[in-house]
């Protein structure tokens, strides 16, 4: 049970360190226009907007924070009286 829990924890910390890197990173690359060119008008008006591009990046920093904590290696230990 215990190797199970770690897979599915390394999955879930895998996925946070992914999009948080890429929602970091993603609104300030060269690839940001291409993907604009994907939506409708309207919206990759918006999602151009540097105020915007920035919440994207800080979003992904959250997700970057949220990987680390979560990576925790206090949070793997034993405890008394815990099953497993």
């Amino acid at each position: 049970m215990r190797a199970v829990r770690l897979v599915l924890v390394g999955v879930y910390l895998a996925y946070l360190v992914h999009v948080g890197f890429m929602m970091l990173v993603l609104p300030w690359s060269d690839l940001w226009p291409h993907v604009l060119l994907q939506l409708p008008p309207w919206l990759s008006m918006v999602l151009d907007q540097p105020l915007i591009r920035g919440l994207i990046s800080g979003f992904g920093a959250l997700h970057l924070l949220l990987a680390l904590a979560e990576a925790n290696p206090a949070r793997f230990e034993r405890r008394p009286g815990s099953p497993g």
